[in-house]
């Protein structure tokens, strides 16, 4: 069987392949949806996997983004994070309905923004969100500087 580990760096050279211009690298966690788990969890649990996927986050992109090089002051970006979870990812089953997929990346966002050095509702950067199949659990994320600025506020602008 292949490990978590394995599965996430396979998916990160497949996707560095097919764009020069993303900066791509994985995080290994578990991505859970926190508004079905704010009844049922203990909020000293929630606060720690925060802090963790924050951090984790924070510190993956600032070293992605050292590798790569500086970005340029004002430019735009797109940011897209794909969840590779275990199971189906049909809504209703394993898999999560597009806002919980987004409730479940927040703390990720954050950190990602952090170490961008934006706000992540600066209009400058947009945010998409994907989820696939896998056995081993892990976060993928694709950050792409944009040459220019799309003129329509499509998905299929933003994200050539």
């Amino acid at each position: 069987m292949i490990s978590a580990r394995e599965s996430m760096e396979a998916e990160v050279r497949a996707r560095r392949k097919s764009r020069s211009k993303t900066i791509v690298f994985g995080i290994a966690c578990e991505t859970v949806s926190e508004a079905n788990r704010a009844s049922h969890e203990h909020w000293r649990a929630r606060h720690r996997r925060a802090g963790s996927q924050r951090d984790q986050a924070y510190w993956l992109t600032v070293q992605a983004l050292q590798a790569r090089g500086p970005i340029p002051a004002g430019a735009h970006m797109a940011v897209r994070l794909t969840r590779f979870a275990r199971g189906s990812v049909r809504a209703g089953r394993y898999g999560l309905d597009d806002d919980n997929l987004v409730s479940s990346m927040k703390h990720l966002r954050d950190g990602i923004a952090r170490a961008l050095r934006v706000d992540d509702r600066d209009p400058r950067v947009r945010w998409f969100y994907d989820q696939q199949r896998n056995a081993a659990p892990f976060v993928l994320v694709e950050v792409r500087i944009l040459d220019r600025v799309p003129r329509e506020q499509t998905r299929r602008e933003w994200w050539r």
